[in-house]
């Protein structure tokens, strides 16, 4: 049977809202409601997570910061003891050890076999004090070695070839220049032999002791940089 309502639409039942809708609305209120519980609740235990993260940074920081005053100490340390080890090497490698000069000096005087080349002695070795310049510490040089001595015979050939021996030798890596050979002729008495020799005086200049240390220092590399050519080679 159909039934039709005559009423005006002011005088009308108003109608509600389906059942379906209701039930779709709350469901989707729940969801909501769900989702946003389970978005704060992630959110502030995630939080939590990194506060407490935060907390075991600061004290394991805290806990670290003695080691690294102590290592910061222990670098200050070591750079000032590397400071003071080249400061004593520098001055070792700049003293001239005159012992063992002395002891090359007459190897040169010697010279093993071939003794007759030259026939030199010494009556006195002279050393003087650094020079610096006027005003300044810095030394121009490392001072002077005066030698004077006689060279056998008056042949002045034998006295050229001791002061070239003399440059070439060892003794006189330590020197920057010597003066040429000069002197005079010397007679002696008659039962003296020989009865004639130059009497020379050589005077040489030291080099400056920061000169004499950067050779050392120059010497000293050369066996390191052989040996790792020849490891590299290998």
């Amino acid at each position: 049977m159909i039934h039709i309502n005559l009423l005006p639409n002011d005088m009308r039942k108003s109608e509600g809202l389906p059942l379906r809708r209701i039930g779709a609305l709350a469901l989707g209120a729940s969801v909501v409601s769900a989702s946003l519980m389970l978005l704060l609740t992630v959110h502030f235990g995630l939080m939590q997570t990194a506060r407490g993260q935060h907390g075991h940074a600061e004290q394991r920081l805290a806990g670290l910061t003695p080691d690294v005053k102590y290592a910061d100490a222990l670098s200050k340390e070591k750079a000032e003891y590397k400071r003071r080890s080249e400061t004593i090497q520098t001055i070792s490698d700049s003293r001239v050890l005159w012992t063992k000069k002395v002891d090359q000096l007459f190897d040169v005087i010697d010279f093993g076999e071939k003794a007759d080349r030259h026939f030199v002695w010494l009556n006195d070795l002279k050393v003087s004090a650094p020079r610096s310049s006027a005003g300044k510490r810095k030394e121009q040089s490392g001072g002077e070695l005066e030698i004077r001595g006689f060279s056998a015979t008056e042949d002045l050939q034998k006295y050229s070839d001791f002061h070239e021996d003399l440059k070439k030798s060892a003794f006189f890596e330590d020197f920057s220049d010597i003066n040429d050979p000069a002197g005079k002729v010397m007679s002696f008495q008659e039962d003296v032999h020989p009865q004639k020799a130059w009497d020379f005086n050589l005077k040489m200049t030291l080099l400056a002791a920061e000169e004499r240390a950067k050779q050392a220092k120059t010497a000293a590399e050369k066996p390191k940089a052989a040996s790792d050519k020849k490891a590299a080679s290998n």
